[in-house]
């Protein structure tokens, strides 16, 4: 009598025990669209064999920026130097000789801006060309980790020829 007790109650617990597991996989909401993936065909990878992607022709042509940048600094110097303001901060005038000067240089200086080949924007700025074209040569060739990736704009800031180039550049238009 009291094994069939037992075992009532058992089988009573199974029973209430699959019910419920049946309950749980019934209210499982599954996405099937996510468990297929579908047909997938392996891509074939060719590895560039051009010259023109080789390490050496980057680093030809991120010298070539960095140069770019500097003769656009001695033309842009060179225009303000051979058409100066009439004085530095000068009150703006709509006399001809003043609109004259002004539209002159900036022809001179659009007519030999040059285009970075690693840089997108097109910089009015040499201060700005040649802090581009310097970052972009020491994120390629000397940051190695966090550190230096963070360290990197402090190191900008802080050489010479960029602080006088800073110092010297036009105000945004804002």
């Amino acid at each position: 009598r009291e094994f069939e007790l037992i075992f009532k109650e058992e089988r009573h617990e199974l029973r209430l025990l699959k019910v419920r597991e049946v309950g749980k996989r019934r209210r499982k909401r599954r996405n099937y669209s996510q468990l297929n993936t579908g047909y997938e065909e392996p891509e074939d990878v060719y590895e560039a064999e051009e010259e023109e992607f080789m390490s050496t022709w980057r680093n030809e042509s991120l010298n070539e920026d960095l140069w770019k940048a500097e003769y656009y600094q001695h033309v842009y110097r060179k225009a303000y130097k051979d058409v100066p303001e009439r004085e530095p901060l000068a009150y703006r005038s709509d006399r001809f000789a003043d609109v004259f000067a002004e539209a002159f240089r900036k022809h001179l200086i659009d007519q030999n801006r040059p285009v970075l080949t690693h840089e997108l924007a097109d910089f009015d700025n040499p201060y700005m060309m040649k802090r581009s074209a310097l970052e972009r040569v020491l994120q390629e060739r000397c940051v190695r980790n966090q550190l230096d990736e963070r360290l990197m704009p402090r190191l900008l800031d802080q050489q010479p020829d960029l602080v006088k180039l800073r110092r010297e550049a036009r105000l945004p238009p804002e």
